[in-house]
């Protein structure tokens, strides 16, 4: 760097700053002057007369001015290229083939204290710089980006993005674009953006049972898909890479018009797009598409014996081996089935709380006033089908209870649990048998993460302790969709 600019930041190091300047950073500030400083910021970034140092940038070598100490700041292995004794620190150009122009500018904006302005298409080739360059923040930030602000949608254009340029992404993160794509695979197909997928994302998605898209929509985006794809992406196709002719630097594969039915549809192909097309068609369920849409819109684009096999199916209901006549079966509903839980005494006497607790697994528990509640808590969100409550042999039944939800932010077990959250009754009826009471919502399921059980105190006309020890409380019900689709993206 220049002799006057060492000497600036030289002079700024060995300035006397107060320990409590980094906390009076943060503090509240006037509107126009954090719009002033926004625009200084902007300016570090834009301003060409400012910068001192140039940026090599991506393949294509596209060159970008900078202020050198605005990177040297937030990242060590830039710091000691520019202002270190190599040759990037005199040249004042530092080259970053392996960098997108995108992350780049990203990097920049963030060390101006500018919002990153991440998106779906930027946010991995920014995390993968950020991962290069040792920048722990943004590369924090990008991943909470992909967890929280990306659309599903988008869910598949992050993905292709990490598999083309070999970033691993965290697992939470994968398991959530996945299993965002899962619950969204209709909009995800005909989303613009499918054109552009990863071939290996797309032979995935094909295999997938739980997609919930009609074959006719799978088709028609996967011809899509394929015309789209030129002599020059074998890197984007992953495993369909060996269909591209030798010149594209993988095994050769001829397709003969002989093959494909006569039509006007295949001429729009090349060779390789046949190919692709051919070698996805073994997971696409031709059987559940009506005969009027086959002979349209999928025969044309098939070789001539599979188009024969689909049509002799729709004739004399004769199924090839390797066709699959079984709609895909979606995220189905899941079956209903005992709940594990948490019991809490969330209102009442503290001396019974412990034995509460065991009620989930088998306890003797019986409250000391007719004013408590017992919270019931599943650990995450699930669709309650009953409620059963199992007591002791001896002594007098309860009277009456009835089944809140609460609204509200406070802990499971809270002793302010009623004057914090709203308590909103849930309408259903109670089923008595013998020494067991089963309660089912009105509405025959209830979507939640917890319950509460509470008495009816008017009803309840004996002394407290004459009423028989409750033993157990069991909750039956089914995992919710998000649930299922987490599963399934696990098998991934």
């Amino acid at each position: 760097s220049s002799p006057s600019a060492c000497g600036t930041i030289s002079a700024i190091q060995t300035m006397s700053i107060p320990a409590a300047a980094s906390n009076s950073d943060v503090a509240p500030r006037g509107q126009n002057l954090l719009k002033a400083q926004a625009a200084w910021s902007r300016s570090l970034i834009q301003d060409e007369d400012l910068c001192d140092a140039v940026a090599i940038i991506g393949p294509d070598a596209t060159r970008v001015p900078f202020l050198g100490a605005l990177i040297a700041n937030i990242s060590e292995p830039l710091k000691k290229a520019l202002l270190g004794g190599f040759r990037e620190g005199k040249t004042r150009e530092i080259e970053l083939a392996h960098i997108e122009p995108v992350a780049f500018k990203c990097i920049l904006r963030c060390a101006a204290s500018l919002h990153p302005q991440l998106d779906a298409n930027s946010v991995v080739p920014t995390l993968k710089a950020a991962r290069v360059y040792m920048i722990s923040e943004l590369e924090d930030e990008c991943c909470r980006y992909m967890q929280e602000n990306v659309k599903p949608i988008d869910s598949l254009v992050v993905l292709s993005a990490a598999e083309s340029l070999g970033e691993a992404l965290p697992e939470h993160v994968h398991r959530k674009l996945w299993a965002s794509i899962l619950l969204n695979s209709t909009a995800v197909f005909e989303a613009p953006s499918f054109v552009q997928v990863h071939g290996a994302l797309v032979y995935k998605l094909l295999q997938l049972d739980e997609l919930e898209v009609s074959e006719d929509k799978v088709w028609l985006n996967l011809v899509k898909w394929a015309k789209a794809v030129s002599l020059t992406d074998v890197e984007r196709l992953g495993p369909l890479r060996d269909v591209m002719p030798e010149a594209a630097g993988a095994k050769r594969r001829r397709i003969e018009e002989s093959e494909i039915e006569d039509s006007g549809c295949s001429d729009t192909l090349e060779p390789h797009q046949q190919a692709i097309l051919h070698r996805l068609s073994k997971h696409v369920r031709f059987l559940t598409m009506s005969k009027e849409f086959f002979w349209e819109k999928v025969r044309p684009y098939l070789r001539r014996d599979m188009a024969e096999s689909v049509m002799m199916f729709h004739m004399i209901g004769k199924v090839r081996d390797a066709l699959m006549a079984k709609k895909r079966a979606g995220l189905s509903d899941a079956p209903e089935t005992q709940m594990p839980i948490q019991a809490v005494l969330a209102k009442g006497s503290a001396d019974s709380a412990d034995e509460a607790k065991k009620l989930a697994t088998g306890a003797s528990w019986k409250p000391n006033s007719h004013n408590f509640c017992l919270e019931i808590a599943f650990g995450q969100p699930i669709i309650v089908t009953q409620v059963r409550l199992i007591f002791e042999a001896h002594g007098t039944m309860w009277p009456k209870w009835y089944v809140t939800k609460r609204v509200g932010s406070a802990a499971v077990g809270s002793a302010a649990l009623p004057r914090v959250v709203r308590l909103v009754d849930v309408e259903g009826t109670i089923v008595k048998n013998g020494r067991l009471q089963n309660w089912r919502a009105a509405c025959g399921a209830l979507r939640c993460s917890s319950l509460v059980v509470c008495p009816a105190p008017a009803e309840w006309f004996v002394p407290v302790m004459n009423y028989c020890a409750l033993e157990k409380i069991e909750v039956q019900g089914r995992r919710v969709r998000e649930d299922q689709a987490y599963e399934v993206v696990s098998t991934l």
